[in-house]
């Protein structure tokens, strides 16, 4: 996973995020939580990127290596260890992708999800 984490924050600036912070959780189904900011209108727009290990995965240890899907949201996780980023929000702005097998073909559908979070978050906060 670290090889498309690394095509990822490459990307970032591109659709216009920037990488705040990165927390490794203590629990088994998350092997990293991302805080990102909007680069772009609205400024104030923070999303979080979690990357979900495959529950069918026995091997714990080497989260990393069995990631299986990105959760992208406007809703800061229950396991965040920081600052309390939450606004109203509802399940919609949740999104799950599923990267394995095709990562590479997910990428598009990755910043299409983040831009449509930006644009609700617009409304939510008009």
């Amino acid at each position: 996973m670290i090889a498309q984490q690394n095509k990822l924050q490459n990307l970032f600036s591109k659709h216009g995020w920037k990488v705040l912070e990165k927390q490794i959780p203590g629990n088994f189904r998350v092997a990293e939580f991302w805080l990102l900011k909007s680069l772009w209108s609205p400024i104030d727009c923070y999303i979080f990127i979690e990357f979900e290990v495959d529950p069918q995965c026995e091997v714990r240890v080497e989260k990393e290596k069995n990631v299986w899907a990105i959760n992208i949201s406007l809703k800061q996780p229950q396991d965040w260890q920081n600052d309390n980023f939450d606004i109203k929000v509802s399940d919609e702005e949740f999104i799950n992708i599923h990267i394995k097998p095709n990562f590479e073909k997910r990428i598009p559908e990755i910043f299409e999800a983040m831009k449509n979070l930006r644009l609700k978050f617009n409304n939510l906060t008009d």
